[in-house]
Formats: C-alpha cells, sequence, structure tokens
C-alpha cells in the first residue's frame, strides 16, 4: 500500500489547483486515496474472519467463552494496524500531492483515513459473519461497494441524487469521508474572505449556470458536492457513528447467526 500511495503521489505530484480541473483532480485524488484503503481493508478481512469463525463456534460449544468477547477482541485487535498503515501511506502522498501543509489537517486527514478504514473493516466483518461462505461474502461486498461509491456524493454530487435514494447517502461511510476530507484542503488561509464578501482567496474561473464566473476554491467545493468546511467534524463523528453501529451488527451475527452444519 504505502508503494501504491508513493506512485499515486508521484501521478499528482505538487498538483496545481489554479483551475477548475485542478480543483477536481485534487478532490478526486483526496477521494480516491481515502477510500482505497478502506476497500483493500474490507477485502483482506473477511477471509481471516470466515477463517477462524469455525474455531470461535467451537470454542462457544464448548462453554470456552461467548462470541461477544470474542467478536469485540477482533473489533480492537485491528485498530493499531488500521493507525500504522494510515500513517504510512497517508503522509508521503499528502506530502507529494501539495495539499494543506499544516499538521492540524495532515493529521485529520489521517485521522479520517483511519475512520474510514475501521468502517469497512466493520462492515467486511460483518458481511463475513452473516455468509455461509467466503466466496458469498465477496459477492455480497462487490454489490454494496459500487452502490456506496455511486451514493457517495462525488459522481453523484447530493443534489443530482433522486429524493428516493437519498437515504443511501445519508447512511454511506463514503459519503461522510468526502464531507470531512475534501473541503479542508482548499480552506482559506492567509486571505480576507470569500470573493462574493469582497475577499481576495484563491479563486477559479469556473462554468455556473450557463456562463463562466469567478468563484473562490472553497465556495466553489462546497457548493458543488454540497459540503461545508465547518461541518468537518460533525461528519467525522457520523463516520464514529458508523464504525459503532456497524461493530454492534458485527457482534450480534457472530453471537446469532449459525452459518456451521452439523
Amino acid at each position: 500500500l504505502t508503494v501504491l500511495y508513493i506512485i499515486f503521489g508521484a501521478v499528482y505530484f505538487n498538483l496545481d489547483i489554479t483551475d477548475e480541473g485542478g480543483v477536481q483532480s485534487m478532490v478526486a485524488v483526496v477521494f480516491m486515496t481515502t477510500i482505497f484503503t478502506g476497500i483493500i481493508t474490507l477485502n483482506s478481512v473477511m477471509p481471516v474472519r470466515v477463517r477462524e469463525r469455525a474455531v470461535a463456534f467451537r470454542e462457544r460449544s464448548s462453554f470456552m467463552y461467548d462470541a461477544v468477547p470474542y467478536s469485540l477482541a477482533h473489533a480492537v485487535i485491528e485498530i493499531p494496524w488500521l493507525a500504522s498503515i494510515a500513517l504510512l501511506t497517508v503522509i508521503p502522498l499528502y506530502l507529494m500531492v501539495g495539499m494543506v501543509p499544516t499538521a492540524r489537517s495532515l493529521f485529520f486527514h489521517v485521522f479520517i483515513n483511519i475512520l474510514v478504514s475501521y468502517a469497512f473493516l466493520s462492515l467486511g466483518q460483518f458481511i463475513a459473519c452473516i455468509c455461509s461462505t467466503i466466496q458469498t461474502a465477496q459477492a455480497g461486498a462487490s454489490a454494496a461497494i459500487p452502490i456506496a461509491f455511486l451514493f457517495g456524493g462525488l459522481y453523484l454530487p447530493f443534489p443530482q441524487i433522486p429524493v428516493y435514494w437519498q437515504w443511501a447517502y445519508h447512511i454511506n461511510p463514503v459519503a461522510f469521508a468526502i464531507q470531512a476530507v475534501v473541503a479542508p484542503q482548499f480552506e482559506r488561509r492567509g486571505c480576507s474572505g470569500p470573493l462574493s464578501s469582497g475577499g481576495n482567496c484563491p479563486s477559479i474561473r469556473a462554468f455556473r449556470g450557463d456562463s463562466f464566473e469567478q468563484i473562490d476554491t472553497l465556495s466553489y467545493v462546497e457548493q458543488k458536492y454540497d459540503i461545508a468546511f465547518d461541518k468537518r467534524w460533525q461528519a467525522a463523528g457520523y463516520l464514529f457513528m458508523f464504525c459503532i453501529g456497524a461493530q454492534v451488527l458485527h457482534i450480534l451475527a457472530g453471537k446469532y447467526v449459525n452459518t456451521i452444519n452439523r
């Protein structure tokens, strides 16, 4: 993963965000590298969880321990590994691409990366517990990932999602990730404010409606993707709640779903 992220950093090295194409490329690389680790963890945890179910069922039937502490152990033991992976992959990429050069923004980005990875890992553990075979689990995950991407708010911004599908956006960890990490890369630093208020913050010439107009980059991103810089911690809170909810489902599935045929 570290090598792959360095390749991403080389491709997008010192990315120029002074025009609309550059801004959209920055959004894309932030999105891609935040979600990619989550997809890897989802696919890597399912074979492990499926393989160890037989041991868990055997020990539970022997009254050695209950399914709840076993599932909790699986949930907790992954956190140090995810944190290590995030530090080793995100920091080189962050510096190479030329994202906001402040420690606060860097470690917030790392923190969100950890949350996103844990959200997908928790989802993978839950899917592994309710499916009888690893092939079934992988098929279920393969069906869920494209839906999460489609309604994540990048390819189809929230205002363009049909009303009857907007519920998928509000329960989507991909959407929470975009809300959390995209806007901070365009925060207003060292300037007097947005152009609309007479400020001098970095701006781009973008197509708006039926003509081109000058707009500061943060306002452009917030309006295009329906996100807000001031709500980044709120989005991080939603991600945390998704992790808790997915782990609750994982623990319940581990306790009450029996996929072993005697």
